[in-house]
């Protein structure tokens, strides 16, 4: 320490020889390590191992619903009909399971399908099914547009029930 007698009193410096400024020493350095890394964490749990946070009884109704399209399934002339509320349910269901826009139209879907590498393949595999099952059903006739809506049914059961183990009880 440097010491110097001014007016009788002695004065010493209040930094040793070798001053180094709060933001480059150890503890600081440290300090911001460590927040680096809980962002890092928290980034990485907030993104891939969250939870979905649709309950079970979402899956449950949802098959409910699917259930409940049966009849319209044996009605040929509500084929249209059938069709709308079948990819709603799928777009609806892709979305609280994958947060896949609802908006997309199904051509669109598909080319979703290509591109995100997480979706298992046997749902991509059923929904592509159900969704270009509606050419068939715009211009088939009878007994292929009723194979058509049923196929379309039990791709969509498949999808839900190999998916729920996806969701929370």
């Amino acid at each position: 320490m440097l010491m110097e007698h001014v007016h009788g009193v002695d004065i010493f410096d209040i930094y040793g020889i070798s001053y180094e400024p709060w933001w480059v020493q150890t503890w600081f350095i440290g300090l911001c390590i460590t927040a680096i890394i809980i962002l890092v964490v928290g980034i990485i749990y907030y993104v891939y191992l969250r939870k979905k946070n649709v309950p079970l009884s979402y899956v449950q109704k949802t098959l409910h619903d699917v259930d409940t399209l049966s009849a319209l399934a044996d009605d040929i002339e509500k084929a249209h009909e059938f069709y709308c509320s079948l990819t709603n349910i799928l777009k609806e269901y892709l979305f609280h399971t994958y947060e896949i826009s609802t908006s997309y139209t199904d051509e669109e879907l598909l080319e979703v399908f290509k591109v995100r590498s997480d979706i298992p393949h046997f749902v991509v595999h059923a929904a592509t099914e159900i969704l270009q099952g509606i050419d068939i059903i715009k211009f088939g006739q009878g007994i292929a547009v009723a194979e058509t809506m049923h196929k379309a049914l039990s791709a969509m059961r498949k999808i839900i029930q190999g998916t729920m183990h996806l969701f929370p009880s």
